[in-house]
This record gives structure tokens, C-alpha cells and sequence, in this order.
């Protein structure tokens, strides 16, 4: 299921939830509504290196289990690829991005977040806000 976005309007989202902006043809005020616009998003993912100290160690220097996320996440227009997140690394714990788009009347945006990995599936664990702006 794709959540739909407001235009000018963060929309929180918890999980792998998908999102779609589709220009619309004039704004309130009359002015034509193909131009310029962005997509922002803040991304906090599941991370934690393995350490020989803390919580669940036991203080005996034995490792504990890593936590990482294995997100990915495609920015498209009309179904066109226009950005891809690179790879986070283990130590990653969030991620942000900016991507300017130029549209036309009728253009459909899509931000689709994906993982293979198993971190990213539990609850709580992966949040994000995605926002569509017009300008850079």
C-alpha cells in the first residue's frame, strides 16, 4: 500500500511503507504546477556494533550480536529511477536526503523503501519522514 503525500506536508511513517506524490495541474493560486521540485527524507535505521563490553556481555570480552539495517531506498518519476540511497554502513544509524525533480503537470513521484534484511522488518525499528516540496 502507498501512503499519499501533501504537498509542503512531513508525513511520519513506521516500516517499509511506501509513498506517492502525483503533480496536480494548477496550485490554489492559479500558477501552473509543473516545475521544480524536491524530495526530502530522514531515515533512522536499527544499528549496533558488536562490542567485547556492555549490556549482555557479561563482562567476560565476548562479542556481542551486531545490529544493522539493509535498506534501500528508490526515488522514481513516472517510474524512472532518479535516486537510489547508497549502502549504509553498520555504524549508520540514520540517513537524510534532498533530491530536486523537474515535473511536469500529472508526474507521479514514488519513494519505495525495501530491506533484505531481517532488522529492518521488527517493530519500532525503521522511521522515516518524507516530505515533497516544490523548489530545490
Amino acid at each position: 500500500m502507498s501512503n499519499i503525500l501533501v504537498l509542503n506536508q512531513p508525513f511520519p511513517s513506521v516500516g517499509l511503507n511506501s509513498f506517492t506524490f502525483t503533480t496536480p495541474s494548477t496550485w490554489a493560486g492559479g500558477f501552473p504546477a509543473g516545475s521544480l521540485y524536491n524530495v526530502n527524507a530522514q531515515i533512522t535505521v536499527p544499528s549496533a556494533v558488536a562490542t567485547g563490553e556492555g549490556a549482555g556481555s557479561g563482562g567476560n570480552g565476548s562479542v556481542g550480536t551486531p545490529v544493522s539495517s539493509g535498506l534501500s531506498i528508490v526515488v522514481a518519476q513516472n517510474s524512472v529511477t532518479k535516486y537510489t540511497t547508497p549502502v549504509l554502513t553498520p555504524t549508520q544509524g540514520a540517513q537524510q536526503f534532498k533530491i530536486p525533480l523537474v515535473c511536469a503537470i500529472g508526474d507521479v513521484i514514488t519513494i519505495t523503501p525495501s530491506s533484505s534484511n531481517a532488522n529492518d522488518s521488527q517493530l519500532n525499528t525503521l522511521k522515516m519522514e518524507v516530505t515533497i516540496g516544490q523548489g530545490n
